[in-house]
């Protein structure tokens, strides 16, 4: 149930944005270290899986450097694609400020073996850009042209 793992839950392009820090074009380049948290007295222990994001173009947002971006559970077992992706990151803040993450599940677009437009961290291509109705599902080229468009404005 997505509206009881994702704090914040809007998945429309415009709402993504008014929650990210930073909204960019580009790669995962490489693995960063993984952090852990909790354990002990603290509770369960919560390993963050890191990769770096490198933007070729920011849309929304100031990137003076590639960004370690933390992801829970394995980003590598094929749900973080190694091909351009368009992202909405979120800086953690306070004592992890510098550290990003997606805002949600909805918030990582790139062009898949399933679709041309696909949201990977979702279970299934019939569910990708769900409630999106107005996003150009056809054509990678084309969805950037339209996030620049619709959020680049803001």
């Amino acid at each position: 149930m997505i509206e009881g793992s994702e704090v914040f839950i809007d998945d429309s392009l415009t709402g993504m944005a008014a929650e990210a820090d930073v909204v960019a074009v580009g790669r995962f380049v490489a693995q960063c270290d993984d952090r852990q948290m909790g354990g002990g007295s603290e509770g369960d222990l919560v390993t963050y899986k890191c990769l770096t994001f490198e933007p070729s173009e920011v849309i929304s947002g100031v990137v003076t450097e590639p960004l370690p971006v933390e992801f829970l559970g394995s980003p590598t077992d094929g749900t973080v694609p190694p091909d351009e992706v368009a992202v909405f990151l979120l800086d953690k803040g306070g004592s992890e400020s510098g550290r990003y993450r997606v805002v949600n599940s909805f918030g990582l677009f790139t062009s898949t073996q399933r679709a041309q437009v696909d949201q990977p961290m979702r279970a299934s291509a019939d569910q990708a850009v769900s409630g999106l109705d107005d996003l150009p599902r056809d054509d990678w080229d084309q969805f950037k042209r339209h996030l620049r468009r619709e959020v680049g404005a803001r």
